[in-house]
């Protein structure tokens, strides 16, 4: 077998065993390697302490990895217009984006296979339930397929995802990203969660940083730290080869871990049964749409066609309370052939029968006591219903008001439940409070804190009684 070296590597302590390495997307070279030798070479002595102690629980308990402070980054690929011999292996695996070998590339490949193939496991299986769609999208879109995999990066491909810094969905778009995109977020939808619509725009995403870079290292490390970023940082070291920008200290580590993390789990990915992980035990996603015309509520619709209520959660992630829209009209998906029923059933529902509960939009500042007396609603009743701790609405939104006629506490919990995880958490200042101590006591960074609380002022100036949001989804 061939080793390739560069010049004057000195870094290098273990020998490669292989070194695979694909030319940049402007050229259509592609490259095979053998899994088994991956494996072997994965058995050596490297400490992987600092990538265990990467690992994060996240609000929707998943597993999502934040890189260590470290920087093992080899500059094999500075000279890669120079290497003109590849070891090809028996069977071949091609792609269609740049892959080159690193010695952080072989750690996330070592970590994700053996240090935590669980988890890994996990992403197969629920990649399985979407790739088709989104493989369909970024075809659509004239993109590689292989970017696909940059979802395992980004989130597992869960739709539920949510980074420490708010970027949410399958492909972790932060606010400003998504509205940019076209994504609607508001108290009924967040659309970064909508599998087929976020896919749409990461596509776009991913074709207008590719157009910028001319060069996908480039565009994905782009994906994560913005492109500016990676711009200001390659005229600084006056080159556009990423693996050249990222063995200095320029970028955040995160980002200079980033396409690495993503040619691991791609790699994994195109040859999962070779490196020992079963075939996904999911299947597709297979749906059919109706066109709805008012707010439908999920669970009467789901109790009506006999389907799980979650089963239809899981069709529509992007309802954040299980309600459509007040839109003239809505896509909605339900389980594929189920269409003509759902439309049937609902031809012969009203309004109200569909919604199930009233709706009354209550302004920052309104008395919930006042609310609950003015409609007749038992006020605990109406609390809990909406996740509401104290008697004033601190932002206009809208409430939700039972039905008598209507009544089903197994909905009201449903509801209650998914409406919780989008109800900003509140701490209300004590004597002795400070903001920087309300800060640490949540293990938030102050800068963080006053992102989530910008109407306050002065910081130095709390009041007793005075309520700070910790959390805002």
């Amino acid at each position: 077998m061939i080793n390739l070296f560069r010049k004057g590597f000195k870094r290098l302590t273990i020998l490669f065993s292989f070194i695979v390495v694909v030319s940049c997307a402007k050229n259509s070279d592609l490259v095979s390697y053998d899994t088994d030798q991956i494996r072997s070479s994965l058995s050596d002595e490297y400490n992987l302490r600092d990538l265990e102690s990467s690992i994060e629980i996240t609000e929707s308990d998943e597993l999502l990895l934040l890189v260590p402070d470290i920087s093992l980054y080899s500059s094999i690929v500075e000279d890669r217009e120079k290497i003109t011999e590849y070891e090809y292996f028996y069977e071949m695996k091609e792609f269609n984006v740049p892959i080159v070998m690193t010695p952080r590339v072989e750690r996330y490949l070592k970590y994700f296979t053996e240090k935590i193939p669980d988890v890994t496991q996990k992403w197969l299986d629920r990649a399985n339930k979407y790739m088709y769609v989104v493989e369909d999208i970024f075809l659509e879109a004239e993109l590689p397929s292989d970017l696909v995999a940059l979802a395992f990066t980004e989130s597992g491909f869960n739709n539920h995802a949510i980074s420490r810094v708010g970027a949410t969905g399958m492909w972790q778009f932060m606010p400003s990203t998504g509205r940019m995109y076209g994504m609607k977020n508001d108290f009924w939808v967040d659309e970064r969660r909508d599998f087929e619509i976020s896919s749409k725009s990461a596509a776009r995403f991913l074709s207008d940083l590719y157009k910028r870079f001319d060069d996908w290292f480039l565009a994905l490390a782009a994906y994560n730290a913005g492109p500016g970023r990676i711009h200001r940082a390659s005229v600084k070291h006056k080159t556009d080869d990423f693996f050249k920008i990222a063995s200095t200290r320029t970028l955040a580590l995160e980002t200079r871990d980033y396409v690495p993390k993503f040619i691991a789990l791609l790699i994994i990915y195109k040859n999962y049964l070779k490196f020992g992980f079963e075939a996904p035990k999911s299947t597709p996603l297979f749906f059919s749409k109706i066109s709805v015309d008012s707010q439908i509520n999920l669970f009467w619709l789901a109790e009506n066609l006999n389907i799980k209520f979650e089963d239809m959660i899981e069709l529509n992630p992007s309802l954040k309370v299980g309600i459509t829209p007040p839109v003239d009209s809505y896509a909605l998906r339900v389980p594929y052939g189920r269409d003509k029923e759902a439309i049937d059933l609902l031809s012969k529902t009203d309004k109200s029968e569909r919604l199930r509960y009233s709706i009354v939009n209550a302004k920052s500042g309104s008395n919930i006591k006042s609310i609950a007396k003015k409609y007749s609603v038992n006020l605990r009743k109406l609390k809990d219903l909406n996740c509401l701790d104290g008697n004033t609405i601190l932002r206009t939104k809208p409430i939700l008001l039972p039905i008598s006629k209507y009544s089903n506490s197994d909905m009201d919990k449903g509801i209650s439940k998914l409406l919780n995880k989008y109800t900003p958490k509140y701490y209300v200042v004590r004597s002795g409070d400070t903001f920087i101590a309300i800060a640490n006591k949540h293990g938030m960074k102050t800068t963080s804190l006053k992102r989530l609380n910008p109407s306050i002022g002065n910081v130095h100036r709390l009041r007793i009684g005075q309520k700070i949001v910790i959390k805002s989804r």
